[in-house]
């Protein structure tokens, strides 16, 4: 077996070989992948309870929103 190291951004769940190796990587693969820094998500993001929240408002018959003088 032999082994290829190259740096690539994962992109919709893909990595993609670089040009260059291309004709060199054909057929069954063995995939390691070592990560850098966990990479922070975007806030408000359907995958966050806050953007759940934002994209599926909880609907109530009783919400009365806070006044100013409440909020502060």
């Amino acid at each position: 077996m032999n082994a290829v190291e190259f740096q690539t951004i994962v992109e919709n769940g893909c990595i993609e070989i670089p040009p260059e190796l291309k004709g060199q990587i054909l057929g069954s693969v063995r995939v390691i992948v070592l990560t850098e820094d966990k990479p922070k998500k975007a806030q408000g993001t359907a995958d966050d309870a806050i953007g759940k929240l934002l994209a599926n408002p909880i609907q109530l018959e009783s919400f009365e929103p806070l006044t100013w003088n409440q909020i502060y």
